[in-house]
């Protein structure tokens, strides 16, 4: 059965999150039961591999949130040449910014010099990157709103517009709180959150 491509980037982006979840759980199971989990010289694979899905699961759901906010398959069927370039452009730059981010923890965290992922400069980067995506989200919404053409479909955009541009501004405000939190309940309090808001982004699609 063909199914829509709003619809095929939707569940891309939940099956990834799932999957990132489910390695993530059994790593954190097996560290509770031995103390050394997914551990393989000196390294955590499992929750590597975990946030490196993540990544994509994150990619497929900000590209949905973009092309649905220009208009893409509710208002028009194809979207100008110009900002395709800018959307391949931008998720080429996030991707590499978050896999950068994910390799610096692995091999470049530095506790005695930096306490906190979103301190670093990887971690900084991907907090402006979801604060550009959040303007432009906005703009692109509001614009396809505010068409006269388009009428028809505003309370839909005017909905939608609220909700997600609240999504997107998230990680900005989780890593602001996060970095208010004791080491030991900051962990736990990301990890949590980036998951919850992630499903709630999903769970809102549908």
């Amino acid at each position: 059965k063909k199914y829509h491509h709003t619809v095929k980037m939707l569940v891309k982006s939940a099956v990834l999150q799932l999957c990132a979840i489910a390695l993530s759980q059994i790593h954190y199971s097996l560290y509770a039961r031995d103390g050394v989990g997914s551990r393989f010289r000196g390294i955590y694979w499992m929750l590597n591999v975990s946030s490196v899905i993540t990544c994509f699961a994150e990619l497929y759901l900000i590209l949905l949130l973009i092309v649905l906010a220009k208009g893409w398959t509710v208002v028009r069927r194809k979207l100008s040449s110009r900002g395709r370039i800018k959307i391949a452009a931008y998720l080429s730059f996030y991707l590499v910014t978050s896999l950068l981010m994910q390799f610096w923890i692995e091999f470049g965290f530095d506790d005695a010099a930096v306490a906190y992922v979103y301190e670093s400069p990887p971690g900084i980067g991907m907090v402006i990157l979801r604060i550009i995506a959040a303007i432009w989200f906005l703009y692109a919404a509001c614009t396809t709103k505010n068409n006269p053409q388009y009428e028809s479909k505003r309370c839909f955009y005017a909905a939608f517009t609220g909700i997600f541009a609240a999504w997107f501004i998230t990680v900005p405000l989780i890593a602001l709180v996060g970095g208010a939190l004791s080491d030991s309940k900051r962990a736990f309090f990301m990890f949590a959150w980036e998951r919850v808001l992630m499903a709630f982004a999903h769970i809102a699609l549908l």
